[in-house]
């Protein structure tokens, strides 16, 4: 079952698919999928019904297409039947059953009796969209009632859903530009793009300082992945953005780890950078190897979004 939107295509599929869909989407078949293009161009996306290759393909076309002939015939697959169920935002849901093709094509039938069973498919599709979104919209709300500004966002930074902390003027550095979340200090800006593109992966920036030029730094962005989650094959959700604010009642080594996820070794390493001290200095002071402060401090500065242990005392002296 695909997922396909504006920002993203998602996928989950049946055990013993699942190693099938994981070559087909790194094989690039996805993007070579004439299943989709030639049914597009039929118009077959638009009838409320299963359609086969009979359907998709005309006479001797599939027999010489690469789809097959390199990815489906040598894995013992090549009959589908298959659907489309368009749901609210424009999204469209794919539905496709795999045959083996020793079994021969979809008859007249299969494609009746699954035709007969669409239009549940098709509302439990739609009911899943739905409860994914009040999933997500539920996990917002629930921050709010905690204190924290938060908004769900899609690809590119689209605003999916956001509670009414994270649109107030106490947080200024935050904007929504047709519905996409921007940044107006130019270095956030980028680390929040870099970070979205890393998403999928276990890197990337997560805590992100936000600037003003005419005020310290009072407030930190946090961007926190959705992952396996089943509702994100509907929702295109790609992170939960979370706004924290200093608050000095909590202490400082406090608030540098629970603002920047550091360890408490890193916060001690960063508030003696906010304080002024060199890594030469530390070490002396602490007895410590310079080697390991300074993979410390590359850490911090990582997990701070700063570049420049300079930059990095900046954030630590407007924040402590």
């Amino acid at each position: 079952m695909f997922s396909v939107t504006q920002w993203k295509t998602q996928w989950v599929s049946s055990p013993k698919l699942k190693q099938v869909m994981i070559e087909f989407i790194e094989g690039g078949w996805g993007t070579r999928n004439t299943r989709m293009i030639n049914g597009m161009r039929k118009k077959l996306h638009l009838q409320p019904r299963f359609v086969s290759e009979a359907d998709i393909y005309d006479l001797g076309e599939r027999e010489v297409d690469p789809l097959y002939r390199e990815f489906f015939e040598p894995r013992g697959l090549g009959a589908s039947a298959g659907t489309v169920v368009h749901i609210p935002e424009g999204d469209m849901i794919n539905i496709s059953i795999e045959k083996a093709i020793a079994d021969g094509p979809m008859t007249t039938d299969a494609l009746t009796r699954l035709d007969s069973i669409r239009p549940h498919l098709a509302r439990s599709a739609v009911l899943t969209a739905w409860l994914g979104l009040e999933t997500v919209r539920t996990a917002i709300e629930t921050l709010e009632h905690l204190g924290f500004a938060a908004a769900a966002i899609g690809r590119f930074g689209k605003v999916l859903v956001a509670n009414q902390l994270f649109q107030v003027e106490s947080v200024p550095w935050t904007t929504r530009f047709q519905d996409r979340i921007a940044l107006k200090d130019s270095n956030a800006e980028l680390l929040f793009q870099t970070s979205m593109k890393e998403i999928s992966g276990s890197k990337g920036i997560r805590s992100i300082p936000l600037r003003d030029s005419k005020m310290p730094v009072r407030h930190v962005l946090h961007i926190i992945p959705v992952r396996n989650l089943a509702c994100d094959v509907f929702t295109g959700a790609e992170a939960i953005l979370v706004v924290t604010s200093a608050s000095k009642e909590i202490g400082a080594a406090s608030l540098l780890q629970g603002l920047f996820d550091l360890t408490p070794a890193e916060a001690a390493l960063a508030r003696r950078i906010g304080a002024g001290q060199s890594i030469d200095e530390i070490a002396v002071i602490e007895n410590r190897s310079k080697l390991t402060l300074r993979g410390q401090l590359k850490s911090v500065l990582s997990k701070t979004g700063c570049r420049r242990q300079s930059e990095l005392a900046h954030v630590l002296t407007s924040l402590l």
